[in-house]
């Protein structure tokens, strides 16, 4: 089972997925939007079942 992973890192976001190649289908995905700001979203899939989202301050100094 090969399976690869693609993050798309921009100015103030994060995306990524996880895909198992040998069945090709997306096993998790994934954000962090507004990078820098008090109310980031933040969410995640998992085999599109499992979902999770929320809002976190990733403003300097608050880490995560």
């Amino acid at each position: 089972m090969n399976k690869i992973f693609v993050v798309n890192i921009g100015s103030t976001s994060l995306k990524f997925t996880l895909f198992d190649m040998g069945c090709e289908a997306v096993l998790a995905r994934g954000y962090l939007e507004r990078i820098g700001g008090p109310d980031s979203p933040l969410g995640y899939t998992i085999r599109e079942r499992e979902t999770f989202r929320t809002t976190i301050d990733t403003r300097s100094g608050y880490g995560i």
